[in-house]
């Protein structure tokens, strides 16, 4: 256990919407010194986009993907409404936080309700392999929301649109 103090206490702090301060790779190539096989292997498939829950994985991850899985679905019943002209509650948000706003705010949106719900998560866990679990997803949080830069976007945009003679 005491391997985790050293691990976790080395790491940056990180705030929603801030620019990330390391790669995941980087955190894996870090905790790869400090982890065993097995929760190194944990830790290497630990995916902000996956749902499937398996049998063994620490119940955080759980409780992630578990919440994952029911924002999608309210998304969906959202959108599915919203195409047949009827009305949809979600659950686990306010109808506002899709409806308002472009697609880039609204993606940050439900980028800042997964962060929230992993502050729940990791109340009062301080320390352990499961801190570790949504370090890693709110790093992969960050990713997400940095590759929403508007100045590499317009880079970009012009990249694959100027004319090659």
């Amino acid at each position: 256990m005491g391997h985790y103090y050293y691990l976790i206490s080395q790491l940056p702090y990180l705030q929603f919407g801030d620019p990330l301060p390391m790669e995941p790779g980087d955190l894996l190539q870090e905790a790869e010194k400090w982890l065993t096989a097995g929760e190194y292997t944990v830790l290497s498939q630990v995916k902000l986009d996956k749902t499937e829950i398996h049998e063994n994985e620490p119940e955080v991850l759980k409780e992630y993907k578990k919440f994952e899985e029911k924002l999608r679905n309210e998304l969906t019943k959202w959108r599915e409404a919203r195409d047949e002209g009827t009305e949809h509650k979600p659950s686990l948000f306010g109808a506002g936080l899709i409806k308002d706003g472009n697609p880039l705010e609204t993606e940050e949106k439900l980028y800042r309700l997964r962060w929230d719900y992993l502050d729940n998560l990791e109340t009062g866990r301080h320390f352990d392999f499961q801190v570790l679990i949504i370090y890693s997803l709110r790093l992969q949080i960050l990713e997400q929301l940095e590759q929403y830069d508007k100045a590499r976007g317009k880079e970009k945009f012009k990249h694959y649109t100027e004319v090659r003679l």
